[in-house]
Parts: C-alpha cells; sequence; structure tokens
C-alpha cells in the first residue's frame, strides 16, 4: 500500500487521513520508526480502503454534477440541451432546456438555483405549514441548518439537496425541523425526527453518497 509520510517535531505517535485525492498521508513524530508507520498502516488498512473509496466515489459525483451535458434533479441524470438567446429555462420530458447570452455553465447554475429555491420554499411550506421562515442558499458547510436569535428563527438549506431525491431532501427539512423542539443531536431529538421520518438514516447515507458539499 503506497503512502507518503509527512514527519513533525511536535508530533506524537502516528495518524493518518485520505485526502480528497484519494492519496494516504501518514503524520509521525521525528521518534518514529517506519517498522512503526507500516504496522499502523496496515493495522488500519481496512478502514483505508473504506475511506479511500468513499473518496473516489465523492470524486466520481461531483465530476457527474458539474458535468455541463447533464443537470441532476430529484435523482434523475437529465441531459442539457443548450439554446443562445433569449428564453425561459425548463425541464421537459427529454431534458433540461437553458437559454443562454453568454456563459453556458452559468446559465446552467443559474437556472438550478432558481428551480431549487421555488422548489424548497414551495416543500418547506408544503411540510411545515409555515411554522418558521425558510432560506435557500448555495453554500459547502452544511445540508441545512436552524438557527435562532433574538430576532427570531429560521431554517436554511442548501440548495445543493435537490440533486437528491425527493424523500431525501424532505429527510433533511425534517432534519432542521426537528431542531425547532431539540437543540442537539441527543438520543430524544433523534427520537423525535423517527417519528417524522423514519428511515432518517438510511436517507442520510443516500444523500452523503449522491450529492457533494
Amino acid at each position: 500500500m503506497k503512502y507518503d509520510v509527512i514527519r513533525r517535531p511536535k508530533r506524537r505517535g502516528v495518524t493518518l487521513k485520505v485526502t480528497k485525492e484519494g492519496e494516504i498521508v501518514v503524520f509521525a513524530g521525528l521518534d518514529v520508526s517506519d517498522r512503526r508507520i507500516a504496522e499502523f498502516v496496515e493495522a488500519n488498512s481496512k478502514w483505508i480502503e473504506r475511506t479511500t473509496k468513499r473518496m473516489f466515489d465523492l470524486k466520481k459525483v461531483k465530476e457527474e454534477l458539474d458535468d455541463e451535458n447533464y443537470l441532476t434533479l430529484h435523482g434523475v441524470r437529465y441531459p442539457v440541451k443548450y439554446i443562445f438567446g433569449e428564453g425561459k429555462s425548463f425541464v421537459g420530458h427529454e431534458g433540461v432546456t437553458v437559454y443562454y447570452k453568454e456563459s453556458r455553465s452559468a446559465a446552467r447554475g443559474e437556472f438550478f438555483s432558481e428551480y431549487a429555491k421555488d422548489y424548497l420554499v414551495r416543500r418547506f411550506d408544503e411540510l411545515t405549514k409555515g411554522v418558521c421562515p425558510v432560506k435557500v442558499k448555495r453554500v459547502k458547510g452544511y445540508f441545512g441548518i436552524f438557527h435562532r436569535d433574538n430576532g427570531g428563527m429560521y431554517i436554511a438549506l442548501n440548495e445543493s439537496i435537490v440533486h437528491a431525491r425527493k424523500e431525501v431532501s424532505d429527510m433533511i427539512i425534517y432534519h432542521e425541523l426537528t431542531h425547532i423542539g431539540h437543540a442537539g443531536h441527543g438520543r430524544d431529538f433523534y427520537e423525535a425526527l423517527s417519528k417524522l421520518c423514519p428511515d432518517h438514516r438510511a436517507l442520510r447515507k443516500e444523500l452523503n453518497a449522491t450529492v457533494k458539499l
């Protein structure tokens, strides 16, 4: 198994990580022998294999989502047809039609953002009956977040969850909705979430495997 070793003076013992590119990096102190490093890597070989596979899978997902020739909506990968000129982009039976003036990529991204916001705001109201405001954003740090301060509360949703099946994006809404009554992620939180979304664990795994933050 190939790996790179980075030695640091203040490091004690051995740790490792698998990068987004699937490379294995070992961090070790100056006094750690090569043999100990090799034994440590061998002892963690199964974890490395699982993590490396996950990194490659996520990389593949990202490449598919970034492919300008397709647009994934609710788990379905639609071919994209580009038309230069004025017009309203739309989803049809044969795929997505995107009108553009300058950048095809930018027009595709703008259409997705508009589609995601329209769908998620409408779906949020259907599931929550307007219990609190919702904001749809293009962010990298989270799929959804519940926010409360002196000014009130709101739920923010990442537009990227529209790439996943509707049941998966519903799960994120239910997850954040549960935070209204349960601040942390303790047993009471998951018991309440399970009542709203019994399959939330399986749906979370599906989300992590199909949508890249």
